[in-house]
């Protein structure tokens, strides 16, 4: 064995009882969760598709916001009307949504536009048909 294979041999040693050491030690990966040889590390469940805990399931008995829409409101007219520019009668529909249903990530979120509650032949005034020239409600 001349000094350069001797030197690489015992290089490479090195390296291997590093990589054991850092392993065995419970070294952690780049997205936080423990690495360890032959068990896994218990920590609390969170809201990351992954067994945090070690029991086989992931993501479980964590909180679901929602599971759909109608947990999140009914959407509908809200506000009081107003004379739109178009000379209607104007009103703010609010929509609810469910985002990620039935998933710990799972949240309601709501939409609000500007919709025409009242057509109006004769024009709008404080958010009123004038006179009985209106046709009927929207339905949205």
């Amino acid at each position: 064995m001349n000094k350069n294979t001797t030197t690489i041999t015992v290089i490479a040693g090195i390296i291997v009882i590093a990589v054991i050491l850092f392993l065995a030690l419970g070294a952690s990966d780049p997205t936080g969760s423990a690495i360890s040889i032959g068990k896994c590390k218990k920590n609390p469940e969170i809201c990351d598709g992954k067994d945090n805990n070690c029991n086989k399931l992931i993501d479980e008995n964590l909180s679901i916001a929602c599971s759909s829409a109608s947990q999140c409101g009914t959407s509908g007219w809200t506000g009081v009307s107003y004379c739109g520019t178009d000379g209607n009668s104007h009103r703010e529909w609010t929509t609810y949504m469910c985002q990620f249903p039935g998933t710990c990530s799972s949240t309601c979120i709501s939409t609000k536009e500007d919709r025409i509650y009242q057509y109006c032949t004769a024009g709008c005034s404080n958010g009123i048909c004038i006179a009985s020239n209106s046709t009927s409600n929207s339905t949205g």
